[in-house]
């Protein structure tokens, strides 16, 4: 899009003369500032440094329960439900529609497949809003490795807060066509009540109750019965002070996490509260003037939507693709990006073109089944629209998530021990166990080992398992933390019982980045400080019984290589070896020798 420099600036001040007053009319100043707190908040907490700035959202509900209420025109609601919907999705839809169309094409180009394919059903389930259902099921998907670079993630409250809004607009109406002049605020005092009771039930899971609407929808009624008891009872006298007590209270419950250790339900019920309470406060006494310093601390807040659809997809790709790590330059480059989108989605949706596209549902629609084909299209070929080699995909039409079933095949080998005179080798283990089956497996040693996995199992009695133990000549313990020991084992088999180091693989976002360079397949990564020394100190403790598994991988200057002498990732996920990985793991490791020489000690 090419702007023209004179008619920007002319539409820029027209259009601030316009919003400035229209603020003075319409908006709350104190709306914006809660609303402002609230998203710095929410971004602070998915760059990770804001402990409980997740409870931003709990005042966003709130705050938009109020707007609701205060909006909504009831003398209209007999009449007509629809349009008022429809002209809600037209308003949120767009810039749904922006971040998915962005992550989709800027994925095609320059995200590592494993992450791509997740953009496609999280696009899918954005577009259908529908993200918080799908959190709801991948709370279970083990193998969702793009949880935590999602640039999707946060559309959940996205999904809930449109679908509450549209609910309650609903029960308004059929409460109003089943009962004369009923009151507003005792439809909400009703929703209010059984939505709020839903989320006591001890019979719903902590993950239900923080996706799904009907656990949600309390604190948008929570807004909606302030607003409905402020226009009935508002507050004359203006106390700036107990008003900024209020804000600073908030401001330091979202704060306080960072410090000291709180029950999280509390600090929810405190958030709401003192929301509660801002709102209904006189927020006349912070509608100052257009240049004042309120007025500058509110802009957040006045376009917290827009910051709020654009700030996960900057985090997400710049951890992906720029950032090892959260740091200063990182949270700067995060705020500038944000602002900078934002801006862009404010001035993008404002030109007559995407308002004209608003007005006409054909072209939305056209649009949208455009973009959901090729999220679709991305999903079911699994990010994987080219033969990749060094994934192992000769042809683009093979299996991605071959890796998957790779690691999975080893829940077959939980078997008993044939009898005969091969080596009794019992790997005890999660996936990290399954993987050093696989390497077993991939020595070609099967003449001389006799192998059997067990699935490492807190909830299995230790007594299921001795026999295999009593019978192995070597059992090896494999998984992917170090905080719990396995105490048993090493009480009853510690003469036999071998500790498998964990694995440190590269996510391999950044390498991919580099594929069409000269130096791709010789790439190496530098390993986190803190799990090399913490390696150290298991080497140091366990001594003879314990497998370094880094120490195949690190050069001398403790970089990790990423790909095999042949030419293929190692490690596909960053988590788990791939095929190839597990045979090159094998070579190195020489398995045999090193079985015989463990066995002899």
């Amino acid at each position: 899009m090419i702007w023209n420099v004179g008619q920007f600036l002319t539409d820029r001040q027209t259009d601030r003369q316009t919003d400035i007053q229209t603020d003075r009319q319409t908006r709350l100043c104190a709306l914006d500032a809660i609303k402002a707190i609230s998203i710095i908040a929410v971004i602070f907490y998915h760059l990770g440094v804001l402990k409980n700035g997740y409870l931003g959202v709990e005042s966003f509900f709130v705050v938009s329960g109020y707007s609701f209420a205060r909006g909504v025109k009831y003398s209209k609601l007999k009449d007509d439900v629809i349009n008022p919907i429809i002209s809600m999705l037209r308003k949120h839809y767009f810039l749904i529609l922006c971040a998915c169309l962005f992550i989709l094409v800027f994925g095609f180009f320059f995200v590592f497949p494993i992450y791509y394919k997740s953009f496609g059903y999280e696009s899918i389930a954005a577009l259908l809003l529908s993200s918080n259902i799908l959190q709801v099921i991948k709370a279970t998907d083990y193998w969702n490795v793009s949880n935590i670079t999602n640039p999707l993630m946060h559309m959940w409250y996205i999904c809930v807060m449109i679908k509450s809004l549209a609910l309650l607009r609903i029960m308004l109406w059929g409460s109003n066509k089943l009962v004369k002049k009923v009151q507003p605020i005792f439809v909400y005092i009703l929703i209010f009540l059984i939505s709020f009771c839903l989320y006591l039930l001890p019979v719903f899971s902590a993950t239900y109750k923080f996706y799904l609407v009907p656990f949600r929808l309390y604190e948008v009624a929570f807004g909606c019965i302030v607003c409905e008891f402020e226009k009935r009872k508002p507050l004359s006298q203006a106390n700036k002070t107990v008003s900024t007590f209020e804000i600073c209270a908030i401001i330091v419950v979202l704060f306080i996490g960072n410090v000291i250790e709180i029950n999280r339900s509390l600090l929810m019920i405190s958030v709401l509260v003192l929301t509660v309470a801002f709102i209904y406060s006189n927020k006349s006494v912070y509608q100052t003037s257009t240049y004042s310093l309120m007025n500058l601390l509110c802009i957040p807040g006045r376009y917290s939507f827009q910051i709020y659809i654009w700030h996960q997809v900057i985090i997400a790709l710049s951890m992906m693709l720029v950032f090892d790590s959260v740091n200063f330059v990182c949270i700067v480059w995060v705020l500038l990006l944000t602002a900078l989108f934002t801006y862009a989605s404010i001035r993008i949706s404002c030109s007559r073109l995407i308002v004209s596209f608003k007005r006409s549902l054909p072209a939305i629609v056209a649009v949208i089944l455009c973009v959901m084909v090729f999220a679709g299209v991305t999903y079911a070929k699994k990010g994987v629209y080219f033969s990749y080699p060094e994934l192992g995909l000769s042809d683009s039409k093979e299996d991605p998530d071959r890796w998957i079933s790779y690691v999975d095949r080893v829940y077959s080998w939980e078997t008993e021990f044939e009898d005969d005179d091969r080596l009794k080798v019992l790997v005890i283990g999660n996936s990290y166990g399954r993987d050093f089956a696989n390497i077993i497996y991939e020595s070609n040693i099967e003449d001389c080992v006799d192998l059997t996995y067990v699935p490492q199992n807190l909830h299995r009695p230790f007594e299921q398992i001795k026999h295999k133990i009593d019978r192995a000549d070597l059992v090896f313990y494999s998984v992917d933390y170090w905080e719990e020991e396995p105490k048993e084992l090493y009480d009853y088999c510690w003469d036999k019982l071998i500790i498998v180091g964990n694995k440190c693989f590269s996510k391999n976002t950044k390498v991919w980045l580099k594929r069409f360079g000269n130096d791709y397949l010789t790439s190496v990564v530098p390993v986190p400080t803190e799990f090399l020394q913490t390696n150290e100190k298991m080497k140091e403790k366990y001594v003879n019984h314990y497998i370094d598994m880094m120490s195949y991988v690190l050069d001398e200057n403790n970089m990790e290589r990423v790909f095999t002498d042949d030419g293929c990732y190692i490690s596909v996920d960053g988590k788990h070896l791939s095929k190839e990985g597990a045979i090159f793991y094998a070579r190195e490791m020489d398995m045999l020798a090193l079985l015989t020489e463990l066995f002899s000690k």
